[in-house]
């Protein structure tokens, strides 16, 4: 059997040899061999293609030491035996010495210079780990993703290139992610350097790097955080492009594949043909248009017959135009289109003739007329809303008119909205149909149809939308998937509904996404559209401020967050009210205040507790720690792993807000190039509680235990914890600053050391020495001296006291003895001055009572006459 399968085999050979035509030197071709460096050469060997080479002359001989650094350009190529780049002709490309590579089919690409390979690691590793081994990237035909990760924990899906550069080069390719907001990350990653972050992008972004000559691997690594949701998020690579192989294409350029074009010379990318048209061959410079009665996707290499007939009714869509001002009226034109794709034929049918005239749409919410129904509508905003069709009214204190766009009618595209299709397309993505705006699904195509709302919006922001499935994606691939600046917030696969996101201050991207895996026909329409806080719309009513908000004043159209140290715990507040002593709140918008932990204070309207003393003491009392130096002062720690940063730790109170994006915590980790167990932020909060431990020898020590840390990342879903272990040491040039000790910690319990005298207790009075200075002018100092065998953390200040030994100088003396002398003489001129009057007064008394007798005794007489 064998014998004769290798007869037939010969036999054929022979057969084909005699039906090619004997080889000329027009079937002539040649290679290259690999040139190892540009300061090198390389030879050229000819051989015969596409004919019989039985009769033919031998090839040329080979071509030794040809040049390896001849460079062409991106669009031009090096003919074999040339040192002379030529420009590429339409329907050929070149990179200048590059490869892309766009056909994801059933195996990786390979080449001589290039080799991809795909696994899954640990969150921490790059290295092909056991217990994955059936995950990876995918490949389906028109781009390679990240693959299914649902379930697994804290898994990286890696795609590694290996390859090999001859000159400094990059490397060049077109990606797109949708990954939660909080854990999940798409990074790359160039031999050992840093993984570097890559934008989050709902639709697909070109990213470029430079590399240098030499040997490198390149690798896009999609971390999966089960903690932060288990959607089914892929990171998704539509092509990968290297520059820098060699110096130049050989021998001639590339030519575009059937599907694509390339209309003009010079150039280093083909094109899809559009949909409805083809290209049948490779190298082609155009495409071309279907026939009648066929139709095709987008990159169509043929066309496909159409199955049915068209009708207006059922395949045509009816459309307004914007309304524009006619005769002193506001009016729009009807008009209608065939809807797109169109999987019919509608040759010879005819479209119904425009309508002009026709009436506006009604005014949305938030809007009225101005006088009359012929007037454009206006918008009430500035803290105002429309309850009616006439007028603005004022919101009151305590509430706010929050502006609202309404999306109702879908005859063009919004402000801000973009459609686009990736894979088999009909069109660019959506299709508008008038109430709807659509995404068609055909068995047998697999695309993804992406429409993005770029939207800005203030207080209040949210986009609600209603969404409706045509028939059912279960037990498919095909799903609709709706994210907001690349989180995930909802995905389905049948059904219907009204969802609403709340979004913070600022630019937003919303994606609408629908993945067609070929599997069924279906088609999924977004009706109705309702984005708040925009600009660009007007408030139906008043709304009451959320708790953790406030608004004071009429005619507003956002609520005040309550400050540090404040909340209000009721909507429709007017003023925030203080938190009362020793509680806080930390952040704005609080609509409560939280307990200090134990051991700490806080004084009214505040927005931290403070152990304001910052001290510690064992259970009996006998021990004192005194770490208020540290007050408000967090000990800065570098991590020791090289893609980490550094920790910072508070011994007496909760971080400050200015020190560290840590909410609440006293211990806070901050990672300088990329965290691996929440990547899309750079910290982790490691303790939310603090509480003394004494140490069996208090005396020599005691430690610090901080718990209540994020479980992200942990085995178990264990909380953080960090142990603080105070050294005593009394001598200074033995002091260590505060250490990480990774012989003592584990990935999720830290444990940290230092030595210094704030590590020792308290000193008492028994620790030191009293030692008395001379005793001189009744005064003496006083001096305080550690005991060398005291191990303790204080000093006593040196006192002045009295002492009994008095002793003048003379000097002094005679001084004391004049001024004696002064005041007993100074006494003696007194008491003279006192007797010398006294003297005097009794004289003057005695003739004056003398002469009132006198005239008393002459009175009586008077009287008796």
């Amino acid at each position: 059997v064998a014998r004769a399968w290798l007869l037939s085999l010969l036999l054929a050979f022979v057969v084909c040899q005699q039906q090619l035509h004997t080889c000329t030197d027009d079937d002539l071709s040649g290679d290259y061999t690999r040139c190892t460096s540009l300061s090198g050469t390389r030879t050229l060997y000819y051989y015969y293609t596409g004919c019989n080479a039985t009769d033919a002359p031998a090839p040329p001989n080979p071509i030794l030491d040809l040049p390896c650094d001849i460079d062409c350009d991106p669009g031009w190529y090096l003919p074999l035996e040339s040192s002379t780049c030529e420009i590429c002709q339409p329907g050929t490309i070149s990179l200048g010495g590059g490869n892309r590579f766009y056909q994801w089919e059933e195996n990786f690409p390979k080449t001589s210079s290039v080799l991809f390979k795909t696994y899954c690691a640990e969150s921490d590793s790059i290295v092909p780990s056991e217990e994955f081994t059936s995950c990876g990237w995918t490949l389906d035909g028109y781009h390679t993703d990240s693959g299914d990760l649902t379930g697994m924990e804290s898994v990286n899906s890696i795609l590694e290139v290996s390859l090999i550069l001859l000159e400094d080069g990059k490397i060049g390719f077109e990606y797109m992610c949708d990954v939660e907001h909080e854990g999940d990350v798409f990074v790359y990653k160039l031999d050992d350097e840093y993984p570097v972050a890559l934008p989050l992008s709902a639709e697909y972004t070109y990213q470029s790097v430079p590399l240098t000559a030499g040997t490198h691997k390149f690798r896009w690594i999609y971390y999966k955080n089960p903690q932060a949701g288990n959607g089914e998020d892929v990171a998704s690579i539509a092509f990968v492009e290297i520059y820098g192989i060699q110096a130049a294409d050989d021998k001639s350029c590339t030519a575009c594949p059937p599907g694509k074009f390339q209309a003009d010379e010079g150039q280093e990318f083909c094109f899809k043909c559009p949909a409805n048209s083809y290209s049948p061959e490779f190298g082609s410079s155009e495409c071309l248009p279907c026939p009648e009665g066929y139709y095709s996707y987008s990159g169509a290499s043929e066309c496909i017959p159409f199955d049915n007939p068209c009708t207006v009714e059922s395949n045509a869509i009816t459309y307004y135009t914007e309304c524009v001002r006619e005769d002193g009226n506001w009016v729009r034109t009807e008009y209608t289109q065939w809807e797109v794709p169109l999987f019919c034929d509608n040759t010879g049918i005819e479209l119904p003739a425009n309508v002009t005239g026709q009436d506006c749409a009604p005014c949305p919410p938030g809007s009225y007329y101005v006088g009359s129904r012929d007037v454009e509508c206006v918008f009430c905003n500035d803290g105002k809303y429309s309850s009616g069709p006439e007028t603005c009214s004022t919101c009151e204190p305590g509430t706010v008119a929050i502006p609202e766009l309404y999306i109702t009618e879908w005859d063009y595209w919004p402000e801000g909205f973009e459609t686009f299709c990736y894979g088999e397309c009909a069109d660019n993505g959506w299709q508008l149909y008038h109430d709807t705006a659509r995404a068609s699904l055909s068995a047998d195509v697999v695309n993804d149809l992406l429409l993005t709302a770029t939207i800005d919006v203030g207080y209040g922001g949210a986009i609600e939308y209603d969404w409706r499935i045509h028939g059912s994606m279960k037990d498919t691939s095909s799903y609709f998937k709706v994210t907001v600046d690349g989180r995930v917030v909802s995905q389905e696969t049948s059904g219907h509904g009204s969802n609403r996101v709340d979004l913070y201050y600022g630019m937003h991207v919303i994606g609408f996404w629908v993945h067609g895996s070929g599997e069924v026909t279906s088609h999924i329409d977004i009706s109705a559209v309702t984005i708040a806080g925009s600009a660009y719309g007007g408030a139906s009513e008043c709304t009451p401020c959320p708790v953790g908000f406030y608004q004071g004043s009429s005619d507003q159209q956002y609520c005040v967050p309550c400050a540090f140290g404040t909340y209000s715990d009721e909507e429709g507040a007017t003023k925030c009210q203080k938190c009362p002593a020793d509680t806080y709140a930390s952040r704005s918008g609080s609509s409560e205040c939280i307990p200090c932990p134990d051991g700490t204070h806080s004084n009214k309207g505040s927005g931290y507790c403070q152990n304001p003393d910052c001290t510690y003491q064992t259970s009996d009392g006998s021990y004192f720690y005194n770490l208020s130096p540290y007050a408000g002062i967090p000990q800065y720690v570098d991590n020791e792993e090289k893609e980490n940063g550094f920790f910072l730790v508070s011994y007496c109170g909760y971080l400050y807000e200015s020190d560290s994006e840590c909410t609440d915590s006293y211990v806070c980790e901050t990672y300088d190039k990329f965290n691996p167990y929440a990547p899309a932020r750079d910290y982790i909060e490691w303790a939310k509680t603090i509480d003394f431990q004494e140490a069996s020898d208090p005396e020599k020590g005691f430690l610090l235990q901080f718990t209540d840390g994020e479980a992200v990342g942990c085995d178990d879903n264990m909380n953080r914890t960090v142990t603080v272990q105070f050294h005593c040491e009394s001598d200074p040039s033995d002091y260590t600053p505060l250490e990480y000790s990774s012989s003592k910690s584990s990935q999720c319990q830290a444990v940290f050391e230092q030595s210094s005298i704030y590590g020792c207790p308290v000193c008492s009075y028994d620790d030191f020495d009293r030692k008395e200075g001379e005793c001189e002018d009744g005064e003496m100092t006083v001096k305080y001296e550690k005991k060398k065998s005291a191990q303790c953390n204080g000093v006593v200040k040196d006192s002045v006291e009295s002492c009994g030994d008095v002793t003048l100088g003379f000097g002094l003396a005679v001084v004391i003895i004049v001024l004696v002398l002064l005041v007993l003489l100074l006494l003696l001129v007194a008491v003279g001055w006192f007797v010398m009057k006294h003297q005097r007064l009794k004289i003057k008394y005695s003739q004056l009572r003398a002469s009132n007798v006198e005239m008393t005794e002459l009175d009586e007489e008077d009287m008796e006459d």
